[in-house]
């Protein structure tokens, strides 16, 4: 579970980086991410700009990292990867996807999820 104060500052951490976002520039600096000498600022910086660039490469560098986080930043990681996700998998399916975040939460191993279903003739589904 993620908090959603910290949702809240990576989504607009991720917007503000897109502003200025130099995709040859942090393609470069991939392998700073495993240098434990990075400082936790330039982590969340490069693992928000890597997550923001569609790149099978890029996606496959916030992989590996989400395999070996530094403890502090691996809540950081997960929103990362999931943005990364949604937009290899736009990109491949050209299919626009969005990315939904709840105060649901969930109970004990088990998530709480919520579905919206929206038919291509606007008919109502039954359960």
């Amino acid at each position: 579970q993620i908090d959603l104060d910290l949702q809240l500052e990576y989504f607009k951490f991720s917007k503000k980086v897109k502003e200025d976002l130099d995709r040859e520039a942090v393609m470069s600096q991939i392998d700073d991410l495993f240098n434990p000498e990075l400082d936790e600022k330039e982590k969340k910086w490069l693992l928000t700009c890597l997550a923001s660039i569609d790149s099978v490469e890029a996606f496959r560098a916030l992989e590996k990292y989400f395999k070996n986080p530094d403890p502090s930043l691996y809540k950081w990681a997960v929103l990362a990867m999931q943005e990364s996700r949604m937009l290899i998998e736009t990109s491949i399916l050209g299919e626009q996807k969005m990315f939904i975040s709840t105060g649901l939460g969930g109970k004990g191993d088990l998530l709480r999820y919520f579905a919206v279903f929206i038919g291509k003739d606007e008919r109502e589904f039954s359960g």
